[in-house]
Protein backbone atom coordinates (compact mmCIF):
# COMPACT_ATOMS: atom_id res chain seq x y z
CA UNK A 1 0.00 0.00 0.00
CA UNK A 2 1.33 3.43 -0.98
CA UNK A 3 1.22 6.11 1.73
CA UNK A 4 -0.49 9.37 0.72
CA UNK A 5 1.48 12.40 -0.47
CA UNK A 6 2.72 14.30 2.60
CA UNK A 7 2.93 11.21 4.82
CA UNK A 8 6.10 10.64 6.85
CA UNK A 9 7.71 7.21 6.93
CA UNK A 10 10.61 6.23 9.20
CA UNK A 11 12.55 4.26 6.56
CA UNK A 12 12.92 4.13 2.79
CA UNK A 13 12.10 0.96 0.87
CA UNK A 14 15.28 -1.11 0.59
CA UNK A 15 15.55 -0.73 -3.21
CA UNK A 16 14.84 3.02 -3.39
CA UNK A 17 17.02 4.90 -5.91
CA UNK A 18 18.46 8.38 -5.43
CA UNK A 19 17.38 10.76 -8.21
CA UNK A 20 17.98 14.49 -8.58
CA UNK A 21 15.16 16.52 -10.11
CA UNK A 22 15.43 20.29 -10.55
CA UNK A 23 18.47 20.25 -8.23
CA UNK A 24 16.64 18.45 -5.39
CA UNK A 25 17.49 14.93 -4.21
CA UNK A 26 14.60 12.47 -4.02
CA UNK A 27 14.41 8.75 -3.41
CA UNK A 28 12.24 6.85 -5.88
CA UNK A 29 10.72 3.41 -5.45
CA UNK A 30 8.09 2.03 -7.85
CA UNK A 31 6.88 5.48 -8.88
CA UNK A 32 6.73 6.89 -5.32
CA UNK A 33 9.06 9.81 -4.53
CA UNK A 34 10.37 10.58 -1.05
CA UNK A 35 12.35 13.52 0.27
CA UNK A 36 14.38 13.44 3.46
CA UNK A 37 13.24 15.60 6.38
CA UNK A 38 12.95 15.73 10.16
CA UNK A 39 9.94 15.14 12.36
CA UNK A 40 8.99 17.21 15.42
CA UNK A 41 11.40 15.19 17.60
CA UNK A 42 14.31 15.87 15.22
CA UNK A 43 14.50 12.29 13.90
CA UNK A 44 15.17 11.70 10.21
CA UNK A 45 12.03 10.76 8.28
CA UNK A 46 11.14 10.42 4.62
CA UNK A 47 8.20 12.41 3.32
CA UNK A 48 6.13 11.20 0.37
CA UNK A 49 6.60 13.99 -2.18
CA UNK A 50 4.80 12.38 -5.09
CA UNK A 51 3.54 9.20 -6.63
CA UNK A 52 2.60 7.80 -10.03
CA UNK A 53 5.52 9.72 -11.56
CA UNK A 54 4.24 13.14 -10.42
CA UNK A 55 5.99 15.25 -7.76
CA UNK A 56 4.48 18.05 -5.72
CA UNK A 57 7.23 20.68 -5.57
CA UNK A 58 7.46 24.34 -4.58
CA UNK A 59 7.02 25.12 -8.30
CA UNK A 60 3.84 23.05 -8.49
CA UNK A 61 3.38 19.52 -9.77
CA UNK A 62 5.99 18.28 -12.20
CA UNK A 63 6.38 15.02 -14.02
CA UNK A 64 9.23 13.32 -12.23
CA UNK A 65 10.78 11.83 -15.35
CA UNK A 66 12.14 14.32 -17.86
CA UNK A 67 13.28 13.46 -21.40
CA UNK A 68 16.83 12.14 -21.22
CA UNK A 69 16.55 10.90 -17.60
CA UNK A 70 17.76 7.37 -16.97
CA UNK A 71 16.08 5.18 -14.35
CA UNK A 72 16.84 1.68 -13.10
CA UNK A 73 13.28 0.40 -12.87
CA UNK A 74 10.21 1.09 -14.99
CA UNK A 75 7.23 2.67 -13.22
CA UNK A 76 4.44 0.32 -12.24
CA UNK A 77 1.93 -0.39 -14.99
CA UNK A 78 4.29 0.10 -17.94
CA UNK A 79 3.54 -1.91 -21.04
CA UNK A 80 5.72 -2.90 -23.97
CA UNK A 81 5.02 -1.31 -27.36
CA UNK A 82 6.65 -1.71 -30.77
CA UNK A 83 7.23 1.39 -32.90
CA UNK A 84 8.95 1.00 -36.29
CA UNK A 85 10.14 -2.48 -35.28
CA UNK A 86 11.78 -1.13 -32.09
CA UNK A 87 10.76 -2.16 -28.56
CA UNK A 88 9.79 0.63 -26.12
CA UNK A 89 7.85 0.89 -22.89
CA UNK A 90 5.04 3.32 -22.10
CA UNK A 91 3.81 4.22 -18.61
CA UNK A 92 0.14 4.72 -17.68
CA UNK A 93 0.78 8.52 -17.79
CA UNK A 94 2.13 8.27 -21.38
CA UNK A 95 5.86 8.58 -20.73
CA UNK A 96 7.93 6.55 -23.23
CA UNK A 97 11.13 4.70 -22.26
CA UNK A 98 13.80 2.85 -24.20
CA UNK A 99 15.78 0.00 -22.70
CA UNK A 100 19.53 0.60 -22.45
CA UNK A 101 21.71 -2.49 -21.97
CA UNK A 102 25.33 -2.01 -20.90
CA UNK A 103 26.84 -5.42 -20.19
CA UNK A 104 24.78 -6.90 -17.34
CA UNK A 105 23.32 -3.49 -16.44
CA UNK A 106 19.82 -2.62 -17.76
CA UNK A 107 18.41 0.89 -17.41
CA UNK A 108 15.62 2.82 -19.09
CA UNK A 109 15.93 6.25 -20.75
CA UNK A 110 12.98 8.63 -21.04
CA UNK A 111 12.55 9.40 -24.74
CA UNK A 112 9.20 11.16 -24.93
CA UNK A 113 5.89 12.17 -23.38
CA UNK A 114 2.35 12.64 -24.57
CA UNK A 115 0.28 15.40 -22.99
Amino acid sequence: MVPPVGAEVPNLPEDANLVTINGVDYYEYKGVYYTQGQNAEGATVYIVAGKDGVLNTADGSVNAHQIGDTITELPEGCREVTIKNEKYFVSPDDVYYEEVVDGDNVTYRVIGKLF
